[in-house]
């Protein structure tokens, strides 16, 4: 059993060291003053990481391509002609589920006018969501 008396401290922490110990326990610099490549060895963790790193200049963002959040040209012109179908499609199927659901027929054109701001909000949100630029690269 060591003794507090007995214990090296941490040059930085003053963490109680026990002799056998190459690192402070608490804030891990190396205990010993040699400078032989396992003392000077960064802490596991910062060694599992990506050594090169993207910086912001590096990313290439697009409309068009592809990458591995978006779905390039092609699915984002299927994605706009489904929102713009779902708004087409959508009056017909919000006013039979008032009728099915809760037994009113909703007015006509008052009806008519509410879905189409509603809709036109929410498709245009959609839209510019679908055709923003995704970073590619």
């Amino acid at each position: 059993m060591l003794t507090p008396a007995t214990m090296e401290e941490c040059r930085d922490c003053g963490s109680p060291i026990e002799p056998d110990m190459d690192r402070c326990g608490h804030c891990d610099p190396p205990v010993s003053s040699d400078t032989s490549h396992e003392a000077t060895r960064a802490p596991l963790w910062m060694q599992s990481q990506r050594r090169e790193r993207v910086t912001f200049e590096d990313a290439v963002y697009s409309r068009w391509r592809s990458g591995p959040t978006s779905f390039g040209a092609a699915g984002r012109i299927a994605m706009t002609i489904l929102v713009l179908a779902g708004g087409v499609v959508g009056y017909p199927m919000i006013r039979g589920w008032l009728v099915a659901f809760v037994g009113v027929d909703a007015p006509g054109r008052s009806f008519l006018i509410g879905y189409a701001v509603v809709a036109t909000l929410v498709a245009t949100y959609l839209i510019v969501q679908i055709w923003k630029r995704a970073r590619v690269a």
